[in-house]
Formats: C-alpha cells, sequence, structure tokens
C-alpha cells in the first residue's frame, strides 16, 4: 500500500482553511461578549438549533422516509382487506341470488301441487359463497409485511449499543 502525500500548495490551502475557521470562531466569541451584537448572536444560536432538529428527521426509525414507506405499507394492507371484502361481498350476493332462484323455483313447484324430494332442498340450502384463500393470503401477507417493517432492529442514537448487544 503506498501513501500519498500532499503537495505544498494542499498543505498550505488547509492551513489556510484552518486559519480561517479559527479567525472566524474568534470573531464570533468577541461578538457573543459584545452586548449591541447579541440580538443577531442569538438568532443565529436559534437557527443553529433549529438545524440541528430539522436533521433528527431525516433518519432514524421517525424520519420522513421510514414514516412514508410505514403508511404505504398500511394502505396496501388497507387495500388487500377491500379487495377481499368486495370479492366477499360479491360472492353472497351471487349466493343469495342463487338460493333465492332455488327458493322460487321449489316454491312454483310446491304452488303447482309437485311434491318435493328433501335431496333437492338440500342441493340449494348447500349453496355456499365462494371463498377466496388467495386474497387471504395477500391480506395476510401484506399485515405481515406492515409488521415485521416496524419490528427492524433500531439503535438509539443516543446510546450505542455495548458489546453485549444491550
Amino acid at each position: 500500500m503506498t501513501r500519498t502525500r500532499k503537495t505544498a500548495a494542499e498543505t498550505a490551502a488547509d492551513l489556510r482553511a484552518k486559519l480561517e475557521k479559527a479567525e472566524s470562531a474568534a470573531r464570533m466569541d468577541e461578538a457573543k461578549s459584545n452586548p449591541t451584537l447579541a440580538p443577531i448572536v442569538s438568532k443565529i444560536e436559534e437557527a443553529k438549533d433549529n438545524r440541528t432538529a430539522l436533521s433528527r428527521k431525516r433518519s432514524g426509525p421517525q424520519s420522513f422516509d421510514n414514516r412514508l414507506r410505514k403508511h404505504e405499507l398500511w394502505i396496501a394492507q388497507i387495500q388487500a382487506e377491500s379487495d377481499l371484502n368486495d370479492a366477499q361481498t360479491q360472492a353472497l350476493t351471487e349466493q343469495i341470488e342463487r338460493l333465492e332462484y332455488g327458493l322460487s323455483e321449489l316454491s312454483s313447484q310446491l304452488a303447482d301441487g309437485e311434491s318435493l324430494d328433501s335431496a333437492d332442498v338440500a342441493v340449494y340450502a348447500n349453496i355456499n359463497a365462494e371463498e377466496f384463500p388467495q386474497f387471504e393470503l395477500i391480506v395476510e401477507q401484506s399485515k405481515s409485511a406492515r409488521i415485521n417493517y416496524n419490528k427492524k432492529e433500531t439503535v438509539s442514537f443516543d446510546m450505542p449499543e455495548n458489546e453485549a448487544g444491550a
């Protein structure tokens, strides 16, 4: 592995930057002690505090991106539940129509004086609504994705983990 050394010009530029930063800090210290400039100094400090507070919202478990993703997963789960509900409602509507048709047919036979076979009645009575395991699976998967996203391991920004992981 070779080591790249800075040129004299790069070293001088770095030193100038450090000097400018030190001079700026010295001017700020002088300004802080000057009561005439106190309003500006307090606004600078307030702006720095606000900037720090805002920067904390850009990362971590409560970041905008993280919160948006959680809500997108929740919306996906709600949409899957809605789709399942729509399919079940339609299936039950069709079941009711088939049962009502069967009831009408059988009551017409009775009205015409025909006898009914209990097997015929049982056929109509056993018409079930369609089930939708594929939709139920999608609902469970979307719910699981949302729950598992919330369970991601996160580390507090204030306290680093120790070697034991606690």
